[in-house]
């Protein structure tokens, strides 16, 4: 099945796995955030992911929520979870 972005971009979607680079965005943090619903992602499940992901590194993921449907799911949950992980890794933290 040839994806319609596939043709304007001229890259496979085979030949796209994060998996395989993710290790490579250390030192900087990584948040992974999926639903798991369908298994819409199966190849790249955030759980192989986070396994292949340095740290700093965290995971939010929730069963019965379609993949890509966190934040329609719970938006203000969403929203809290972002702005802990960016207090937490953006933000100058006093010593």
């Amino acid at each position: 099945m040839i994806f319609r972005w596939e043709t304007h971009s001229g890259v496979s979607v085979d030949d796209i796995r994060p998996v395989d680079v993710i290790g490579r965005i250390s030192p900087r943090p990584v948040f992974i955030i999926d639903g798991w619903e369908g298994a819409a992602a199966a190849m790249n499940s955030p759980y192989r992911l986070y396994d292949a992901a340095n740290e700093p590194k965290e995971i939010w993921v929730e069963e019965g929520v379609p993949h890509l449907g966190m934040f329609a799911h719970d938006p203000r949950g969403y929203e809290e979870k972002i702005v802990e992980f960016f207090n937490e890794y953006l933000l100058p933290h006093s010593p």
